[in-house]
């Protein structure tokens, strides 16, 4: 997604058919690509403002989607998350509201507490939602809409992700994979990833001012080379 237009693109770089899609108000966060049962049936979803538009693999808008409208602009891309066998779609807002929706849109679980929301992706730890605050609090929604509020004694340059049974946390230069400390050169790093090759799991992050790439594996063992 660019300022205006939507763009899908082969293998080759080549542009996929009825794409691309142009649109006459900015797009206002990235776009986020939504996959409920792993089976390539993907679900794109365009934010304008306090507007959600979601399209099907044919660029044609999703019917069955009721959700149109925040009352806030938008601050995070939206985002789906499965717990056990339900599907869960989180907005964000600027006023503070997470909207936390079904696959069609409806509200799922009413959450009144607002919240200041960072950078930082909304993600699942065990069948909670935890919010990262911009004043370093770890807000745990459950179920039922419960929020349990925790004070993080962190700096500012603070990433939180979990990835099926890996955590990882970086502060500052300080790496933690599943509470396994691995500490990096003092540097400038950006958010750690978790990915999965060959049925393993790997943790990266990147030095950006020495331009030097780092990757772990889950025991918080740096790779040869």
């Amino acid at each position: 997604a660019t300022q205006k237009t939507f763009y899908i693109l082969d293998r080759t770089g080549k542009q996929v058919a009825p794409f691309p899609i142009k649109f006459k108000d900015p797009i206002t966060q990235p776009l986020a690509v939504f996959d409920y049962d792993n089976n390539r049936k993907y679900r794109f979803v365009i934010t304008q403002g306090q507007e959600v538009y979601m399209y099907d693999s044919k660029g044609k808008a999703v019917k069955g989607f009721t959700f149109k409208k925040t009352k806030s602009n938008i601050v995070l891309p939206p985002e789906h998350i499965r717990v056990g066998n339900k599907d869960y779609i989180l907005i964000a807002e600027d006023n503070g509201k997470l909207n936390i929706l079904s696959r069609v849109g409806k509200s799922r679980i009413d959450v009144p507490e607002k919240f200041k929301f960072s950078s930082i992706p909304i993600e699942k730890e065990g069948s909670k939602f935890v919010v990262i605050t911009s004043d370093n609090k770890k807000e745990s929604i459950d179920q039922t809409g419960k929020v349990s509020s925790l004070a993080l004694n962190v700096s500012a340059n603070y990433f939180f992700t979990i990835k099926g049974n890996t955590k990882v946390t970086l502060d500052d230069n300080l790496l933690r994979i599943n509470g396994k400390l691995a500490e990096l050169p003092y540097g400038i790093y950006t958010a750690p990833q978790i990915f999965f090759a060959n049925r393993n799991t790997y943790i990266s992050i990147t030095e950006t001012q020495e331009k030097k790439i780092y990757i772990y594996d889950t025991g918080g063992a740096l790779l040869p080379g």
